[in-house]
C-alpha cells in the first residue's frame, strides 16, 4: 500500500472529503440548564424538560486538500444548530452543537448519518427516604429542627418542594433540585405550641414522635436566677421591718 504522497504522484491531488459524526463516547453529550451541567449517557439521552444537550460533534477530512465544512445537528429531521469552517487533509475537528428541549417526548437527533435517541420527561418528583428531629422532648413554645433525607431515583433531575408537617399538617416547605441519583438534606425548623406527644414529618416518610411538655416551675426564669417580682416585694418587706426596728430602738 503506497502512501498519500505516492497517490497523489501517480493519481493527483486527492480532493477533500469531509465526513461528519456523532462523539465516539458518553463523555461527548452534556446536559445543562436549571438542574444540572454534566456528561449525560447516551443509550438513550435522557433529559428534563427546559435543559440543554451539547453534542460534540466529529468533522473529518480524509481527503487531499482543505475543505469547507458545515456540520448541522439536527432533531427529527430539521436541522437545529449549525457550525462552519474550514478543516486541513487528513484531519478532524470537534465542533459543539446544542439544542433546548422544551416539550416532554422521544426524539432522533442526528449528526451526518447517525443519530441517538433522546427521551425528554417533567422533572421528576423529590423523594424524602427518612426524617430525624433533633431530640425527643420539649417545652411547649420551644421550636424543633427536623431534617429530611432527600434523594432522585429517576433518570432525570428532580425539582419540586418538599413539605414538613407536624401531626400531618404542613406548617413549612423547602424547595429542592436533584440531579438523577443524588441526595441530599434539608432542615425546617418546627414551632410546638401544645403539650403531648407531636408528630413531626416531611414527605411521604414515617414521622418521629416527640414529647411536648409544660414548662415546670423551676423552668420559669421568674425564679431560675433569684431575681423578678416575688424576689423585689420580700426585700421592701425586709427593709420596713428594719426601719420600724430602728424606730423603736
Amino acid at each position: 500500500m503506497w502512501d498519500q504522497r505516492t497517490h497523489t504522484e501517480l493519481f493527483g491531488v486527492v480532493p477533500a472529503r469531509i465526513s461528519y459524526a456523532l462523539p465516539a463516547d458518553a463523555d461527548g453529550y452534556r446536559a445543562s440548564g436549571p438542574y444540572r451541567n454534566d456528561t449525560v449517557s447516551a443509550t438513550p439521552v435522557r433529559l428534563a424538560t427546559g435543559e440543554t444537550l451539547t453534542v460534540d460533534a466529529v468533522v473529518s477530512n480524509n481527503g487531499g486538500e482543505v475543505g469547507p465544512y458545515n456540520a448541522t445537528l439536527t432533531v427529527d429531521g430539521r436541522v437545529v444548530s449549525s457550525a462552519a469552517g474550514e478543516l486541513s487533509p487528513e484531519s478532524e475537528r470537534t465542533v459543539r452543537l446544542s439544542h433546548t428541549f422544551e416539550r416532554a417526548g422521544e426524539y432522533t437527533v442526528g449528526v451526518g448519518e447517525e443519530t441517538v435517541t433522546v427521551v425528554v420527561e417533567e422533572p421528576a418528583e423529590p423523594t424524602v427516604s427518612a426524617v430525624s428531629v433533633d431530640r425527643e422532648q420539649f417545652q411547649v413554645g420551644q421550636r424543633a429542627t427536623v431534617t429530611a433525607t432527600v434523594g432522585n431515583d429517576a433518570a432525570v433531575p428532580a425539582n419540586g418542594t418538599v413539605a414538613f408537617t407536624r401531626d400531618d399538617e404542613s406548617v413549612t416547605q423547602r424547595a429542592v433540585t436533584l440531579a438523577p441519583g443524588n441526595t441530599t438534606e434539608l432542615s425546617a425548623s418546627v414551632e410546638l405550641p401544645t403539650a403531648g406527644t407531636v408528630r413531626l414529618g416531611a414527605g411521604a416518610a414515617d414521622p418521629v414522635a416527640v414529647t411536648v411538655v409544660e414548662p415546670t416551675a423551676t423552668d420559669s426564669p421568674a425564679t431560675s436566677d433569684g431575681s423578678g417580682p416575688g424576689f423585689t416585694a420580700g426585700l421592701a418587706v425586709v427593709a420596713a421591718l428594719l426601719a420600724l426596728l430602728a424606730r423603736r430602738r
